[in-house]
């Protein structure tokens, strides 16, 4: 963006592209001759634009590292309240000493979350190109043992 407002600065070296002084402002683009190795901007009003840009980008991105914080600490209190939850109602269930098959429907209308839980892993007893997993919550595994049906198992 060019700045119309800027003082022209008095330039004591001509225009060389091949000198270590010929530079290209970072504000608005234009070529110049440094009068100090030091400079990095055409004048200082370009240097302020700059700076006051760059703050303004820093401070929006602190917020929004704020904010995503903020959101992830909601989704793991959220989390945490939701296994707890499904632990409470695990612990209500009337379990089998091998366990016991619910539909996942009746789960789910009693406010079971299935994507809620603190562990999972492989089923070695099938295919692995299957990818099958049970999960665990608290000392409760479950296993999917038809479409709309669950093995629920407490491990000691």
């Amino acid at each position: 963006m060019k700045n119309l407002l800027k003082r022209k600065i008095e330039r004591l070296y001509k225009m060389d592209r091949e000198s270590d002084r010929y530079r290209i402002c970072l504000n608005d683009g234009v070529e110049f001759m440094a009068n100090d190795r030091r400079e990095k901007h055409c004048c200082p009003e370009c240097a302020d634009e700059y700076n006051n840009e760059k703050k303004r980008l820093a401070k929006l991105e602190l917020q929004q590292t704020i904010l995503d914080t903020e959101n992830a600490l909601s989704e793991n209190i959220e989390q945490i309240n939701n296994e707890e939850k499904n632990l409470k109602i695990l612990d209500k269930l009337q379990l089998k000493e091998l366990g016991s098959t619910y539909n996942m429907d009746y789960l789910h209308s009693i406010g079971f979350d299935f994507f809620s839980f603190n562990g999972k892993g492989p089923l070695f007893n099938i295919e692995p190109q299957l990818n099958c997993h049970f999960i665990q919550i608290g000392s409760y595994r479950i296993y999917r043992v038809e479409f709309s049906q669950v093995l629920i198992k407490k491990i000691i």
